[in-house]
């Protein structure tokens, strides 16, 4: 998770957008003392406050978040210079083993249509507007 983290923050100070590390996150989130997201984690599970991951595997976790977050982060790091390889293994990862491609699920980044901008240019919509 941290590894991933450092891609998304490394795409993140591309644009000059400061955003919270997945530490701060689960530190503010979860009322646990800062350290490592294993070590947040095994405080939580102490406290009797571990989560509970998904009973099926028509997960939310991966059919939204791969085709709508990894996939995202992949195109701003593909823009920006700064390649989000976990990112985009993860995406192949999980379309192999669902059996589809999840890229395919995603129907907001082809109609925006930003795939081969600049990062300039994506600036620019970004504050201009389309």
């Amino acid at each position: 998770i941290e590894a991933l983290d450092a891609e998304r923050l490394a795409i993140a100070a591309h644009f000059g957008i400061a955003v919270r590390t997945v530490k701060e996150h689960f530190s503010l989130s979860f009322h646990v003392p800062m350290g490592t997201v294993s070590e947040m984690n095994q405080e939580m599970d102490r406290q009797g406050r571990g989560g509970f991951g998904p009973t099926t595997i028509e997960s939310r976790y991966i059919l939204e978040d791969v085709p709508f977050g990894l996939l995202s982060t992949v195109l701003l790091g593909k823009i920006s210079g700064n390649p989000a390889i976990l990112h985009e293994s993860g995406v192949s990862i999980l379309s192999a083993a669902y059996g589809r491609d999840l890229k395919e699920d995603n129907d907001i980044l082809p109609a925006l249509g930003i795939e081969g901008l600049s990062d300039v240019d994506l600036a620019n919509l970004s504050r201009e507007g389309f």
